[in-house]
């Protein structure tokens, strides 16, 4: 599968929630993300823009992903991304571990997740910087949602997690709340 995505940096979650549900977006679900990056000892895996991640969705969903960089501008970027669930989060930890693997990132953030048709938005705030908006989709779709929402393309970013907190002066390894 590929991600296509962007982000919208510094918005307020209750306007932005407002702004969703009058276009016709349905709330999936408001929860906390806990998320572990994983890595071979000599970073081989981030070296070469690839990510390997367990991480929490709420209390029970755990999902095991793998994601490797495919293109970028400087609004838009794609990833190839393969992920599915498992059923216990430390055994998966422990079968990471096992094959060579160390734990290189820890992240909570709070997450309000909402869908319209095939297009995702995450409403995402980690603790020590202001939250942003992931519109997930085709890269049409995407565009259309910006608009619909109030924005121009000049307002997005193309960049991952870590980037935005490293440009707000933040740990991008560690963030917990």
């Amino acid at each position: 599968m590929h991600e296509i995505e962007l982000k919208i940096l510094n918005i307020d979650p209750k306007a932005i929630a407002a702004k969703l549900k009058k276009i016709g977006a349905k709330k999936l679900s408001d929860h906390l993300v806990v998320e572990k990056l994983y890595d071979f000892p000599n970073g081989r895996l981030e070296k070469s823009r690839q990510v390997c991640r367990l991480r929490t969705r709420g209390k029970k969903l755990v999902e095991f992903t793998y994601k490797r960089f495919i293109a970028a501008d400087a609004n838009i970027s794609e990833r190839e991304e393969i992920e599915t669930t498992v059923g216990d989060f430390e055994n998966a930890e422990k079968i990471l571990l096992a094959l060579g693997m160390k734990v290189i990132k820890y992240r909570e953030k709070k997450r309000i997740s909402f869908y319209l048709g095939k297009v995702h938005f995450e409403i995402d705030k980690f603790p020590t910087i202001p939250a942003y908006l992931e519109i997930e989709g085709s890269r049409g779709d995407i565009i259309k949602m910006v608009k619909a929402l109030g924005y121009t393309m000049a307002d997005t970013t193309s960049k991952v997690a870590a980037e935005v907190l490293k440009d707000y002066g933040q740990n991008p390894f560690y963030q917990k709340f």
